[in-house]
């Protein structure tokens, strides 16, 4: 049986796609490659408010409301009042998956997929070939991009682990820019409630590359827990240890035919703290609404998905790009410079939804010849995801 749409990938963004599109009244079949909804957890899933206003999810699966955003350098550390929260990921998915169902779209689990040719979703299901077709193709893969076969030219890994008895930190989300533990990145402290935290590194591989960098993840977050003393006597919860992999590609294409990208699989990880769940599920949105009118399915315009990106998006998230490339390619002394600045910009702009005039980046970033590299660097790789090899 056909269905209205068939998603490749049972992430936050795919099980949105699938719970929203249900809800609107169309068939809709998720694919996700788990034998059970809620794994993996390889997301630290910091998050804001409007994460449970803009998209109706609630609180209950959250770990933690926190007070606090911190951004913290060598030897600069900046305080924001910002509720913020942690979600425990597993929970967080199951609910979505739980919700599509409920208004009544399917969910494959165990359901590896293969590609897609002619409408239709190969995928494997219990050592069996099967496929599935669909008017419209939604691969919400992550950085697989099972469907859409983009380039991976910019991959950020991460790892962390789950703590307890860390002391100093209790309801902040703090952000560690210190390149001595993280290298091309950012290292993280994030409060789950009372003394556990999520605590991580992650960071570009290639400019972790062009820094020289020595050693592994593993061996930059020891680093970290010997060093910084809210971890001094900080021990692992067992079994709670994360990591996953995502592509900052900003000038991806959106659409390939019949197939639409959506979150982590067209990159809607904002650049600068890799913030992937709003984003994606938002970009979820966008695509139903691209391909719906009316009440009915239509692959006439699935453009119109992309444009709406673009004019959501593109401008801030282009702007995003170039300070990302800018901050992690710096070292400390020029970090700190730079969060002082950042503490003198208009409190009317937005740090939790990375709203940066070219103003604010002017003023922040004094431009040296190396950001001019770096700079057309993000330039030219944006304009050739998005244009070809003209570029």
């Amino acid at each position: 049986m056909d269905r209205d749409f068939v998603v490749a990938g049972g992430g936050p963004a795919g099980l949105h796609f699938g719970r929203v599109a249900a809800d609107e009244g169309f068939d809709v079949t998720v694919l996700d490659r788990m034998p059970e909804s809620g794994m993996p957890k390889k997301s630290t899933a910091g998050t804001f408010e409007d994460l449970f206003e803009a998209f109706d999810v609630p609180k209950s699966v959250a770990m933690n409301e926190n007070d606090t955003v911190v951004y913290e350098g060598e030897d600069v550390r900046l305080d924001f009042d910002s509720t913020n929260y942690v979600l425990e990921y597993g929970e967080f998915q199951e609910w979505l998956a739980e919700d599509a169902e409920s208004k009544g779209g399917e969910i494959v689990q165990n359901a590896r997929v293969d590609g897609a040719e002619n409408g239709s979703v190969n995928y494997t299901l219990n050592g069996s070939d099967e496929n599935i077709s669909g008017d419209v193709l939604i691969d919400a893969t992550g950085p697989e991009a099972a469907l859409m076969d983009h380039p991976e030219t910019e991959k950020w890994v991460g790892f962390e682990q789950e703590l307890e008895n860390v002391q100093g930190a209790e309801d902040e989300m703090v952000f560690i820019l210190d390149q001595d533990y993280a290298p091309g990145g950012y290292s993280w402290i994030f409060s789950t409630g009372g003394d556990e935290a999520k605590v991580g590194v992650c960071w570009s591989e290639r400019i972790n590359d062009a820094k020289g960098a020595e050693g592994n993840l593993q061996d930059y977050f020891e680093k970290l827990w010997r060093d910084d003393e809210r971890l001094q006597d900080a021990e692992i919860i067992p079994g709670e240890r994360h990591a996953g992999a995502a592509y900052s590609n900003t000038g991806l294409s959106r659409v390939r035919g019949d197939v639409m990208g959506i979150g982590d699989t067209v990159d809607s990880l904002n650049p600068i703290f890799l913030e992937g769940i709003r984003p994606g599920m938002e970009s979820a949105e966008m695509a139903l609404e691209a391909s719906t009118e009316d009440g009915e399915v239509s692959a006439d315009d699935l453009g119109a998905y992309g444009e709406a990106w673009r004019s959501e998006k593109g401008r801030n998230w282009f702007i995003s790009k170039m300070v990302q490339e800018v901050l992690y390619s710096s070292g400390n002394k020029r970090i700190d410079d730079m969060l002082e600045d950042v503490d003198e910009l208009d409190p009317s702009s937005d740090m939790t939804g990375y709203d940066f005039s070219v103003g604010d980046v002017l003023e922040v970033y004094s431009p040296s010849l190396s950001d001019v590299s770096n700079v057309s660097h993000v330039a030219s790789d944006h304009l050739r995801n998005r244009y070809g090899k003209f570029f």
